[in-house]
């Protein structure tokens, strides 16, 4: 077998030389590379690209019923209509499909729900079996004072486990566990939140008041489903308008039934709700940056002939602010 030829063995003068050409061409290079470097710094990247869009895209969640309280689930892009501070806007994103939420159940605990708790108990559980399987729940139980009970699961033995540990007491911190849900979101995964709030009585130990609790959910992107086992009071017609703002102002729905028995069905019509809701989305044509309300309207344009659609959607959103 031959043998190879032993490579050649570069002397300094060949180093030197290839160094020499080295030290040329980059010299060559340089300039260009530096003409180049600004326009390179100023091409984003498609991550920053996606940002700059998301930043400005509105997005709004809507539920449409019909006359029966079912959900309406055949309408077309082309069906609604978006009014931002009553100057309409161009649709650029529409999606109808199920898909995952950020879910947090706040369930009142002070001693007056000691009846109560086992229908109550049950209906969290089946709002959590009828909701999206890729769920993430959260568990807030509230007396004289607030706790997260369980923080974000997917698993319902767990929830079940952490509902049957609690036992009532106390009094009614409402606001408090209000504000408490609405931090505990800001460590969901998904876009989509909502809270489902089920209390049988007015506010009497809470340090955040009801206009601290209204703002933050202002300031907040999640739907609020309050179920109130309201007495025909003065503190229980205070409560209820309370819970019914904070479900206008957010884009969820309020409930008030006059027996537990029905808060089961309840919590199931609300679980599908959330399963098929409309995704809309709009580039403001208001582009300024100055942290002020912008109120939002949404219409279907159903023929005149078709019945009457309820609406369920966040009625404004506050601007960003540079």
């Amino acid at each position: 077998m031959p043998i190879p030829p032993a490579p050649p063995i570069r002397t300094r003068t060949d180093q030197a030389s290839c160094h020499d050409w080295r030290v040329k061409r980059w010299a060559t290079l340089l300039p260009a590379l530096l003409i180049a470097a600004p326009v390179l710094a100023q091409e984003p990247t498609a991550a920053e690209f996606t940002l700059n869009v998301n930043v400005d895209l509105v997005e709004l969640r809507v539920t449409v019923l019909d006359e029966q309280e079912r959900n309406v689930i055949h309408l077309a892009e082309a069906d609604f209509s978006i009014f931002e501070d009553q100057v309409r806007q161009q649709i650029s994103l529409f999606r109808h499909e199920d898909m995952p939420v950020s879910l947090g159940i706040v369930i009142d605990n002070s001693r007056s729900m000691e009846r109560k708790k086992s229908r109550i108990d049950m209906a969290a559980l089946s709002f959590v079996r009828h909701s999206n399987p890729d769920d993430e729940t959260f568990l807030i139980h509230f007396d004289d004072t607030v706790r997260l009970a369980r923080d974000f699961t997917s698993d319902i033995t767990v929830i079940d486990e952490t509902l049957a540990s609690i036992s009532p007491y106390g009094q009614t911190a409402l606001f408090d566990a209000m504000f408490l849900g609405v931090e505990t979101m800001q460590g969901a995964i998904y876009e989509q939140k909502a809270i489902l709030l089920v209390t049988d009585g007015a506010d009497n130990a809470s340090l955040h008041t009801s206009a601290e609790v209204v703002e933050r959910v202002r300031q907040s992107n999640i739907a609020v489903y309050p179920i109130g086992l309201l007495s025909d009071s003065e503190a229980g017609r205070a409560a209820r308008a309370i819970l019914q703002e904070i479900a206008d102002l957010s884009g969820g729905r309020a409930f008030f039934p006059s027996s537990v028995d029905e808060i089961p069905a309840l919590t199931e019509q609300i679980a599908r709700e959330l399963r098929e809701l409309y995704t809309i989305g709009y580039i403001p044509t208001n582009a300024r940056r100055d942290g002020m309300w912008r109120s939002v309207r949404v219409y279907v344009e159903a023929a005149p002939e078709a019945p009457r659609y309820d609406i369920n959607y966040r009625h404004g959103y506050y601007a960003p602010d540079d």
